[in-house]
């Protein structure tokens, strides 16, 4: 389900009810700096490139009718597309939040793919969204996953997707900041298919983690994973440790995860965070840390840019340690809450103490007695 609600502050305090919301966003430019963990991109090959989904083939009104007749043969598949965000890229509210922010053409060319993006798209193509024409037809070619030849149907297909790991993905989900112009050497603003291709599971398909096999026996269109709260707490293991009284120690790593954690757009973050419980649940103390891309904002002759300084999200096979401290008199003598979250905010303000949450899952979370060391 998606979620429409306004965007929230970051909560103050987690001993009590945590809030759960939901959403998608935008874009906002940026930069590169010295020491920050940078991963190189990985180009297809020509013969890839040539059959692979662009991002923004804007042609227009007639996709709506060639899309209709994809679903009225694939009615199971259209029913799973229908109502995820690949349908709902661009009406779903915390989308249309940022770009009334920030009306770039830039951001309409991904969420809008079969419109022209210098204007605002007609209601059919902005129901449209990602479509199935936008991953399955190049050209007048219908392409499909899998392998070997096609079975009969209605029309030929070519089994090109599953030609590279990302298939259909590349080309949504790693680009380049948009300021490339005034950049010495471009950075990657998503960078998830080269994370990938750089990891342990590089020979494994974006589709055997993200499109699960449906009883019917077709990969899923629905594209739940990281609106799936069992899914994304399976993808990060935690491990927390109470050291002399006012200090605890989390140690995480991500596991089964293919490129880092999380990946994407800005405006994700992890929150790792404590909090010194005291009577009736009052906070007496609170420290928290937020693992994602860290920029800062330079000048560039009369342009302000953002430049990536730290990149300290998960890696498997790289674990990360949190140390936390609670400064108070009570602190050895008080029981200590922590957790683990996953969080989407409404703007690029993932280190932003500021930030407005569209969306927080929980990932882990717990208590540690006083008498825990």
């Amino acid at each position: 389900m998606i979620g429409n609600q306004a965007p929230r502050k970051n909560p103050r305090s987690r001993s009590g009810i945590l809030v759960l919301g939901l959403g998608l966003a935008s874009l906002h430019g940026c930069g590169t700096a010295p020491g920050a963990r940078e991963v190189p991109h990985v180009s297809p090959s020509e013969d890839t490139a040539r059959l692979t989904p662009r991002s923004n083939p804007a042609r227009g009104s007639s996709m709506v009718a060639r899309n209709a007749a994809c679903e009225s043969c694939h009615t199971e598949i259209a029913r799973e597309w229908r109502g995820s965000l690949h349908q709902l890229a661009y009406v779903e509210p915390a989308y249309q939040r940022a770009l009334k922010r920030e009306p770039l053409p830039w951001c309409r060319s991904c969420h809008a793919p079969e419109a022209d993006p210098e204007a605002p798209p007609s209601r059919e193509l902005a129901d449209l969204g990602v479509g199935c024409v936008t991953c399955h037809l190049v050209g007048d070619q219908i392409l499909a996953g899998g392998s070997g030849e096609a079975t009969p149907g209605a029309h030929p297909v070519l089994r090109a997707l599953s030609d590279t790991p990302a298939g259909a993905c590349a080309s949504c989900h790693e680009f380049e900041f948009p300021d490339r112009a005034l950049r010495k050497r471009p950075l990657l603003m998503q960078s998830t298919v080269s994370e990938h291709a750089s990891s342990a599971l590089s020979q494994q398909r974006c589709a055997s983690c993200h499109m699960e096999r449906t009883p019917e026996g077709h990969l899923s269109h629905a594209f739940e994973s990281s609106r799936d709260l069992t899914r994304v707490k399976q993808a990060v293991s935690i491990d927390v440790r109470r050291i002399g009284g006012n200090r605890v120690v989390l140690t995480l790593e991500a596991q089964g995860v293919g490129h880092a954690f999380p990946t994407g757009d800005l405006f994700r973050r992890l929150e790792v965070g404590v909090e010194l419980v005291g009577d009736d649940y009052q906070v007496l103390a609170r420290d928290h840390r937020y693992l994602t891309r860290h920029f800062r904002v330079a000048s560039v002759g009369s342009f302000a840019q953002r430049q990536l300084e730290k990149d300290d999200r998960l890696f498997e096979g790289e674990p990360r340690r949190v140390e936390l401290t609670l400064e108070h008199p009570d602190s050895g003598t008080r029981p200590i809450a922590w957790w683990v979250a996953y969080q989407r905010v409404a703007f690029p303000r993932a280190n932003r103490e500021d930030a407005e949450i569209e969306q927080e899952l929980v990932l882990g979370s717990g208590t540690l007695g006083a008498s825990q060391r």
